[in-house]
């Protein structure tokens, strides 16, 4: 669906920069050298930092990576929320013991001006913001919400997993999306109890009406929990569903509900680029050329006018020195102190993220280490 064009965009880009990093000193006492965990909740002040407007801010868009993680067997995870009193239950990202995990946010500001993490287990926190949405700006925040649980029956759906099968889930009227005039939703998709396989598990959210298209949104081994972030049309009677290759239980927790004729254009997921058919992107010394995609005009994306676009990277066949591997997407030009995901060796990982384009209408994807690269494209924003 293409969106009106419009003054101000839905959501306006800022160009990555990180806002916090608890393994390193700040001035304020909340961004002190420690890790977030428990009643430990680490409340960021956002208005007036890096590029954020002093005023006016309904939410920020972010990525979020926790580090260092301490948990015990049942594993961790992270909820990010507009301070105030925490949805219990709700999760942006899942982590086991030890592990480097990242995803993409689109958080609630609170009346303070300030975003809360609150993780349970223990680890490092760093957020990068990527954009700002404005007060009217035709995108609803929504307190994090579970619509779907198919371990339960939730949402009231099937209680068992969904396997080589697709879950079609209404949205509209439900976990504070409103009933009409919704061209997308942005939720968090989260895979538990996976069975892969051999090949590896994905999932793909899409709107009922369309083909399924050849896109993921996550990938999956046996035994992982995996999260990523997803902005996704809806089908003309107000569903989305979720394919699944391989089989999982599904849990969709919604942050977020995009207007009709606001500056947000939904589109059925297209792959841009897939380094798997060329050469491994990037090299253990962070050295190695960027990878540059052509994003406007392509996969459905107009030709002028666009600033920004909904994006899930994975990375495959990845090579990580010791200390891991990591990804920035940026628009070219020069490169942020910023992470998009994290990677160790032999692993498969995706992230969302809602990148900036630059004035060609391209993004530069950086790797640390070695990996092919899938960037796949499902929305845009447009904006003078």
């Amino acid at each position: 669906m293409a969106p009106t064009q419009v003054d101000e965009p839905v959501i306006t880009p800022v160009r990555p920069e990180r806002m916090v990093d608890t393994r390193r000193a700040a001035s304020s006492e909340s961004t002190a050298v420690a890790k977030v965990g428990g009643s430990r909740v680490l409340e960021l002040p956002v208005l007036g930092q890096s590029g954020v407007p002093e005023s006016g801010v309904a939410a920020v868009a972010m990525n979020v990576t926790v580090t260092d993680a301490e948990v015990g067997p049942e594993g961790g995870y992270l909820t990010v929320f507009p301070c105030g009193e925490r949805v219990p239950n709700v999760s942006n990202l899942n982590f086991v013991n030890g592990q480097t995990v990242a995803n993409s946010v689109i958080a609630p500001v609170s009346d303070a001006g300030t975003v809360c993490f609150y993780i349970y287990g223990e680890a490092h926190v760093l957020a990068d913001i990527s954009g700002v949405v404005m007060d009217g700006a035709g995108f609803r925040t929504v307190e994090p919400e579970r619509r779907v649980d198919t371990r339960s029956g939730l949402g009231d759906v099937v209680a068992v997993p969904i396997e080589y099968s697709v879950l079609s889930v209404p949205m509209l009227g439900r976990a504070g999306v409103p009933e009409r005039d919704v061209t997308a939703v942005s939720i968090n998709l989260t895979v538990t109890n996976t069975v892969a396989p051999e090949v590896g598990g994905y999932a793909t959210v899409y709107p009922c009406d369309a083909a399924l298209p050849d896109a993921s949104n996550l990938n999956f081994t046996t035994g992982a929990t995996v999260p990523n972030s997803v902005i996704s049309p809806l089908s003309a009677d107000g569903h989305l569903c979720v394919f699944v290759y391989g089989s999982a239980d599904i849990i969709i927790d919604v942050n977020g509900a995009f207007d009709s004729g606001v500056g947000y254009g939904s589109i059925v997921p297209a792959r841009l680029a897939d380094t798997r058919s060329s050469e491994r992107i990037g090299n253990a010394s962070g050295t190695g050329d960027d990878l540059v995609v052509q994003v406007s005009g392509i996969g459905g994306v107009p030709s002028d006018n666009v600033i920004s676009a909904s994006l899930n990277i994975t990375v495959v066949d990845t090579e990580a020195p010791d200390a891991g591997g990591y990804v920035t997407v940026y628009p070219c030009g020069t490169r942020p102190d910023s992470s998009t995901l994290n990677f160790t060796s032999n692993q498969v990982i995706a992230n969302a993220l809602l990148a900036p384009l630059s004035d060609g209408g391209t993004v530069c994807v950086h790797v640390f280490g070695s990996a092919n690269v899938i960037v796949d494209v499902n929305g845009y924003i447009t904006g003078d």
